[in-house]
């Protein structure tokens, strides 16, 4: 959610745009499902902000059978190190892999990413179990937070970069959140 927010509140034209289609799934939805299915660009930046800041760099998982890898034998129960989200940043898989940009996610030709170049949660039978109801607390949360409180960057013209403790955090990134009273 911090990668969210951080991304999210650098960019005036996409709050105003979140802003305007939580307003929109509030006046046309009859049921949570449908209020959350309406969220399309909300999703679409929770699809970026995973494909472009990685949620966990590695996994470690055991071969369970042998094979060759690029050249490398690999025996049974070997463990192996393997970048959960490192597909995201390659050209092979994403124009312009550094640039933020969720409407990539959108419109009539949108990126399909191919099977394995965009698992911020894993994948198989190793998928995070709390990966669906995650991907809905981050939708509905910044629905939620742009409809009801103030929020500013404390340095909007810092560029968004990465630290590390032990796992990736927005670095030296601090926001001012008010919270509107109800009318």
């Amino acid at each position: 959610m911090s990668f969210v927010l951080s991304a999210v509140y650098r960019c005036p034209e996409l709050q105003a745009a979140l802003l305007e289609e939580v307003a929109t799934a509030n006046e046309e939805s009859s049921s949570c499902r449908e209020w959350l299915a309406r969220l399309k660009l909300a999703e679409a930046v929770k699809l970026e902000v995973s494909r472009r800041y990685l949620i966990t760099l590695t996994m470690v998982r055991s071969a369970r059978v042998p094979f060759v890898y690029a050249g490398h034998q690999i025996r049974a129960g070997d463990q192996l190190l393997i970048s959960v989200g490192a597909n995201g940043l390659m050209e092979e898989y994403f124009d312009e892999p550094e640039k933020f940009d969720p409407a990539r996610f959108m419109g009539p030709n949108p990126v399909k990413p191919e099977p394995g170049a965009l698992n911020p949660c894993g994948m198989g039978p190793h998928t995070c179990l709390g990966a669906a109801l995650a991907d809905v607390q981050v939708i509905s949360t910044l629905a939620l937070l742009l409809e009801r409180a103030d929020i500013e960057l404390v340095n909007p013209d810092r560029p968004l970069e990465m630290k590390y403790s032990p796992y990736p955090l927005p670095k030296g990134d601090k926001l001012r959140i008010r919270v509107r009273r109800e009318q």
